[in-house]
């Protein structure tokens, strides 16, 4: 018997995962994640492509699509509003169901990630609830941990808002091919995994420093 390494299986599974996300054209709807993502890397995937998912970035997303698919099943068809697709998890006795995962010990997930609130949040608007559950799975820990929120009417109604502002602002943007100023950023540690930084004609880094701001990496444990 001969056993030795190979990249055969590894390679294929890459490019049908990359395949699978595919790219999003200029006229196609705005997602969930072009609108709370920074604002320049959305512009900047639909005028230049979204650069190809790295062996790492697709090693690091993966188990947390399949997890939540062996629980929960595929995901529900996409609700449409103010012109924009918003891809809800799950839906049951009048509250919005999210499911994440995370690479972070449960130690340290006391709260949820404020990213996880905000689109959770989004998700309330959409389906006309105040309330929610966020349920977690670590990876390192080999456990679940489980957030039941009660946003308040007037956070409801300040987000529904914000969403009104940011999505014709966003595809105005893209309509111009103008890139939206680096400080449209959405939270600091996007950056530490972005392609565009570097990119030929988008070139993040520069700016970002002008800026006056940094390239943060995640908390400890997120």
């Amino acid at each position: 018997m001969k056993v030795r390494s190979s990249k055969t299986l590894t390679n294929a599974s890459l490019r049908a995962v990359r395949d699978k996300m595919g790219q999003r054209g200029k006229d196609e709807p705005l997602h969930a994640s072009d609108i709370y993502q920074c604002a320049r890397k959305t512009v900047a995937s639909r005028m230049y492509g979204e650069p190809d998912l790295s062996r790492e970035d697709i090693e690091i997303m993966s188990p947390g699509y399949a997890v939540q698919e062996y629980f929960w099943g595929d995901e529900p068809e996409s609700i449409e509003w103010e012109g924009a697709l918003f891809s809800i998890d799950g839906w049951a006795e009048g509250a919005v169901l999210e499911m994440k995962t995370t690479g972070a010990y449960v130690k340290y997930l006391e709260n949820p990630q404020p990213a996880w609130l905000d689109r959770t949040r989004s998700y309330c608007v959409i389906k006309g609830t105040l309330e929610a559950y966020i349920l977690c799975f670590s990876f390192t820990s080999r456990r679940f941990v489980e957030w039941h929120i009660e946003y308040s009417q007037q956070e409801i109604d300040e987000e529904a808002k914000w969403l009104r502002k940011r999505i014709p602002e966003l595809k105005d943007y893209i309509k111009r091919g103008e890139l939206p100023p680096v400080t449209e950023r959405r939270y600091a540690y996007e950056c530490k995994y972005c392609s565009f930084k570097d990119h030929e004609d988008v070139n993040c880094r520069p700016l970002i420093k002008a800026a006056g701001m940094r390239i943060t990496p995640p908390q400890k444990g997120k």
